[in-house]
């Protein structure tokens, strides 16, 4: 299945096309040029030169309902504790048990998808023994998780910062709040036309060990942007053509972006002689002077992360992984009725008065043999045809109903979907090296002058039992590996930071119900890649990221699918069956991949901005004590951009200006005219309790931007389509 051919290259080109190069916030050969700043807001990449993004972006081949047990499964079994080791996938008695257990709880799981899944384990415990980080959930794109990379120390600042954070904010009681963000991302963003930032090389840049020399320097500020007029209302919601309603496409890009915010990122360098990472500008609304051990901490995490988003990033069409399963129809089965049918129809019309006969006693030993024969699981048995015929032998008088009615209604019973198997078309070792073209259920479509598959796609003659052309694949071609430290050694990185605590208490705050499915940011943070580390847990049920990926299921390479009943076994084979008739009724084109639990407190999870995702719900283990989960993210910058960051903006927050100006004058750096009672230092502080934000303002900002996020989710659900198969198609 082809990702996207009609709408991937959405974001391929902009208005303002321009290169990586082009754009500068390090004060050292070119005044600031990042978005907002000497370059329109809404500036973008072409495809090639940037990663792929969450917003319309990136969407993948729909997977069989097959594979996604296999990752799911895998999955599972990466979570056992010594699951890599001599003791675990490489001991064929632990594999027997574990082979037992999955082929007698999960329907999906085969004895040849469970040989491709242990195949497959094998080669990652070697990778897992050399970096102790696993690829999860992965396909086309996927996900990453590590144990052991973060170590006791770092844990340990971590809880420690988090709880002197908690105490920091003393307006939100744990009673009143679930979720508390301790280090927030969205308080004291850049705001368009309000924030002054570092403007040109004539000013000197903001960084981490001199932040506070800068409080009192005033750059620039730019005026408020529109995103090509976009209205500060909801657009009106349209029909789509395809039976759904949603907003236009047009709309669905502006809303994207945010016309007011940025949020502001860190600078991250890799010091040539030290190695590992460093922090070069204060992270937004963390302290550096009164949390450095958490500023450590990040580093260290820092650290961990990029190696494993270097395995996650990917670029528009540039699947990582081809599927395990190729398939573009589905199976059915049994497709004949018994080849002795009319021989019985036979027998019982001549000898329906003489039941002794051997010639009826042999129908009807045919009948009720085939009458007997075990049925195929509800999930997988055709739904036209459940509750059609009576369960049991003692139901049926063959004397009131003939044979052939009988046999037709155990027929329709029998008649299932065949899961694919993996290794049908291709082996495991084939997959490895990207000779995975053929297909279980070959491509198969109608030539037309606008598909790209009639000039892109290699077309075998027209098949003997339809009027389409046969598509073949060519062999899958993975893409450059990603080495983030090399490739942006002089510029670095930029990271936004996000610490939150979760609290439960007995009673009505118990649990905590699952995030809303979600892409992070805005498109004008840039984001590429997300990683998420569960650092403290107090008495609550184990937390997990959920995700899902736009998954496309392309009707021109199913154009074999034309009757009703080969429509519901490809939706059953997809993992569409839950919804009849998915395919005709439009239903969002997306695909839960599953769910990455953080088992260990140290467990880094890594994945990148194209897949949707959420943390899970959470409740408390004693229903009668409280709880809690601590939660630190780091959000990625494409690092093919430079946006505006913490290096070009001044701290805005008045408490960190009214700190710094008492310390100074503590170390004589700057003294008050003449020793004044604290009192009117105090009065002194009220009358600048605006410069450089007051707290008011930052909240203000905040809440116009959590408007303006809410309206780019909209828009990101939004821009997925349905799925475009046509009920006239159907004969």
């Amino acid at each position: 299945m082809s990702a996207r051919w009609n709408r991937r290259g959405r974001w391929a080109s902009t208005h303002y096309p321009v290169a990586s190069r082009f754009f500068a916030n390090d004060g050292k050969k070119y005044p600031l040029r990042v978005p907002g700043f000497n370059l329109p807001v809404d500036v973008e990449l072409t495809a090639e030169d940037r990663f792929a993004h969450g917003f319309d972006n990136w969407a993948q081949a729909r997977l069989t309902a097959r594979e996604i047990a296999m990752l799911q499964l895998m999955n599972d079994i990466t979570d056992r504790p010594g699951w890599d080791d001599d003791e675990g996938v490489f001991k064929d008695s632990v594999v027997a048990s574990w082979r037992d257990d999955a082929i007698s709880t999960k329907p999906l799981i085969s004895n040849a998808a469970w040989e491709w899944c242990i195949a497959e384990l094998r080669d990652a415990a070697q990778v897992f023994r050399k970096t102790r980080s696993v690829d999860v959930l992965h396909s086309a794109s996927g996900v990453c998780k590590s144990d052991g990379l973060i170590s006791s120390h770092i844990l340990s600042a971590l809880r420690a910062g988090a709880k002197a954070l908690a105490r920091e904010e003393g307006d939100s009681s744990p009673s009143q709040k679930i979720r508390q963000d301790l280090v927030d991302p969205t308080l004291f963003p850049l705001a368009y036309g309000a924030t002054p930032a570092v403007f040109d090389n004539s000013f000197e840049v903001v960084e981490l060990e001199g932040i506070f020399n800068s409080l009192g320097q005033r750059g620039a500020s730019v005026p408020a942007q529109s995103i090509h007029d976009r209205p500060e209302t909801p657009p009106p919601l349209d029909d789509d053509g395809e039976g759904r309603q949603r907003w236009s496409l047009d709309d669905r890009q502006k809303y994207c972006w945010s016309p007011g915010f940025q949020l502001l990122p860190c600078e991250v360098q890799f010091p040539k002689q030290e190695g590992g990472v460093t922090i070069s500008s204060y992270i937004n609304n963390l302290h550096p002077g009164r949390y450095p051990a958490v500023y450590n901490a990040i580093e260290s995490v820092l650290e961990a992360a990029i190696p494993m988003w270097n395995r996650v990033l990917v670029k528009q069409d540039g699947d990582r992984l081809p599927p395990r399963i190729r398939t573009y129809g589905a199976v059915i089965e049994p497709q004949e009725q018994p080849p002795w049918l009319d021989r019985a129809i036979e027998a019982q019309h001549s000898f329906d008065k003489d039941k002794s006969n051997p010639a009826y006693q042999e129908a009807l030993s045919l009948v009720e043999e085939y009458f007997s024969r075990p049925e195929p699981s509800m999930a997988d048995m055709l739904p036209a045809y459940l509750g059609q015929a009576p369960e049991s032998l003692d139901d049926w008088d063959p004397r009131e109903e003939p044979f052939g009615a009988t046999i037709y209604r155990k027929f329709s019973r029998l008649r299932h979907t065949v899961h694919p198997e993996p290794g049908v078309s291709y082996s495991y070792e084939d997959w490895k090296a990207g000779k995975a073209n053929r297909a279980i259920v070959p491509g198969c479509f109608c030539p037309s002058a606008d598909h790209p598959h009639q000039k892109n796609a290699k077309l075998s003659p027209r098949n003997e039992k339809c009027e389409q052309f046969v598509l073949e694949h060519p062999d899958h071609v993975f893409p450059p590996s990603v080495d983030l430290a090399s490739s942006f050694s002089e510029r670095g990185l930029q990271v936004i930071v996000k610490i939150s605590r979760t609290t439960l208490t007995p009673g009505e705050n118990s649990q905590c119900k699952a995030e809303a499915w979600h892409v992070d940011g805005t498109l004008n943070e840039h984001l590429v890649a997300g990683a998420t580390l569960v650092f403290d847990t107090q008495n609550v049920t184990t937390p997990a990221l959920d995700f899902r990926v736009e998954a496309d299921l392309d009707p021109w390479e199913c154009g074999h699918v034309n009757e009703r009943d080969k429509m519901i076994a490809l939706e059953t084979t997809f993992g569409l069956g839950d919804t009849p008739e998915a395919l005709i009724s439009r239903v969002p084109a997306l695909q839960e991949l599953g769910s990455v639990k953080f088992v260990d407190s140290g467990r880094l999870v890594a994945y990148p901005h194209g897949l949707q995702h959420r943390m899970g719900a959470v409740e408390l283990v004693d229903k009668s004590s409280p709880g809690y989960f601590d939660v630190l993210e780091l959000w990625l910058v494409d690092p093919n951009y430079r946006i505006c960051s913490t290096r070009n903006v001044p701290p805005q927050r008045h408490d960190w200006w009214f700190d710094a100006v008492m310390q100074a004058e503590a170390k004589g750096e700057w003294k008050w005219p003449r020793r004044l009672p604290n009192e009117i230092v105090e009065q002194i502080r009220g009358y600048a309790a605006d410069y450089p934000v007051s707290m008011e303002e930052a909240r203000r900002w905040q809440e116009k931007r959590r408007e303006h996020e809410k309206l780019c989710q909209e828009a990101v659900q939004h821009c997925v389509d349905g799925y475009m198969f046509l009920e006239q198609w159907l004969t």
